[in-house]
C-alpha cells in the first residue's frame, strides 16, 4: 500500500480521479483506451473546454499516468497510438473510488467490492461522501458482508443495480438499508421496502429461495432480468401490479421462475397492458 500511496500522493488533482477510476478495473485486465478516454470525460474528470479538445487532454492524461509507470500500455495500433493499457497495483487503489463524488457509473464485469490491508471498507465514519450523482452500479461480485447501510446508503439515487452474490457466509448480521436486503435464511422479503427510482435490476447468482415483494417495493422498474439464480422459486407475483414493465429476462433458472414470468405477462395483459416482453432462455 505504502508504494502505490507514494505514487498516488504527488499526482495533480486532475490526474487523481483518471487512476482511481481505473483501480476499478480486475487485475491484468486490458482497458480499451478509446473506451477509457469516453468514460473519462463523461465522468466529467476532464475539463470540458470542447470535444476534440477534450479528447486531447484525455489522452495527455494517460500519457501522463504512463510516463509515471502507474500504467502500462499492453497494446498497440499498427500506427503506434495506444490501443489498451493495464494499470498497475490496482488491488490498493480501488477503495478509494469511493470518495469521487461526480462519480456517474460504474459498470464492469463482475468487479469486486475492494478490502484494503485484508479488511473491508470502512464506511463507519460521519464524514463519509455520498455519491448522490451514480446512477449506475454492476456488475458488484459480492457477499452478504459486504451489504452495510453504511456501504448502500452512499448510493441514493440509483437507477441501476446489477449484483452477483458470491457466497453468503456466516455473517450474523444483514443489511436493513432501502435499497437491499438480503436474509440469512435466503429469503428476501421487500414487502416493506421501496426502491423509489431503481429501474434497472439484474440478480446474478444470487441463491435465494424466496422473494417476497408488494407492488409498492419497485415503482420505477422497467426491466428485470434474473440469471443463473439455480435455487429462486418464482418471481413474485406482485411484479402483475407493475404497469410499466417493459422487459423481464430469465436467464438459466428453473422452470417455475420462467413459469412466473409468464403469469405475470398473462395477468398484465388481462387488464389491457401490452408493454411488457418476456424472455426465457437457457444456456447450453
Amino acid at each position: 500500500m505504502k508504494m502505490i500511496q507514494s505514487s498516488y500522493d504527488p499526482l495533480e488533482d486532475y490526474l487523481k480521479p483518471c487512476l482511481l477510476y481505473m483501480g476499478l478495473f480486475p487485475k491484468g485486465y486490458e482497458i480499451p483506451v478509446s473506451d477509457l478516454l469516453k468514460w473519462w470525460i463523461a465522468e466529467e474528470f476532464v475539463p470540458n473546454i470542447g470535444t476534440l479538445e477534450q479528447e486531447e487532454t484525455s489522452m495527455s492524461f494517460l500519457s501522463d499516468l504512463v510516463s509515471r509507470n502507474l500504467v502500462v500500455v499492453s497494446k498497440k495500433r499498427a500506427n503506434g497510438e495506444m490501443k489498451c493499457c493495464i494499470i498497475l497495483d490496482q488491488d490498493n487503489i480501488s477503495p478509494a473510488i469511493w470518495k469521487l463524488e461526480k462519480l456517474r457509473h460504474v459498470d464492469i464485469n463482475e468487479f469486486p467490492i475492494r478490502w484494503e490491508d485484508g479488511e473491508r471498507v470502512k464506511f463507519e465514519e460521519s464524514n463519509d461522501i455520498v455519491l448522490h450523482n451514480l446512477k449506475t452500479l454492476g456488475t458488484c461480485s459480492m457477499s452478504v458482508a459486504d451489504m452495510t447501510p453504511k456501504f448502500w446508503n452512499k448510493f441514493p439515487n440509483l437507477e441501476q443495480l446489477r449484483l452477483h452474490i458470491d457466497e453468503f457466509g456466516d455473517v450474523p448480521y444483514y443489511s436493513d438499508s432501502r435499497l437491499i436486503t438480503l436474509e440469512m435464511e435466503k429469503h428476501w422479503d421487500l414487502s416493506d421496502k421501496t426502491f423509489e427510482r431503481l429501474k434497472f435490476l439484474k440478480l446474478h447468482r444470487v441463491f435465494m429461495t424466496q422473494w417476497i415483494c408488494s407492488e409498492e417495493s419497485f415503482p420505477s422498474l422497467e426491466y428485470l432480468v434474473i440469471k443463473s439464480c439455480s435455487k429462486l422459486e418464482e418471481i413474485p407475483l406482485s411484479f402483475a401490479d407493475q404497469v410499466i414493465l417493459r422487459l423481464i429476462k430469465v436467464i438459466d433458472c428453473s422452470n417455475s421462475v420462467g413459469y412466473s414470468a409468464l403469469l405475470i405477462e398473462e395477468e398484465l395483459e388481462q387488464y389491457g397492458y401490452e408493454l411488457l416482453q418476456v424472455h426465457i432462455l437457457k444456456n447450453d
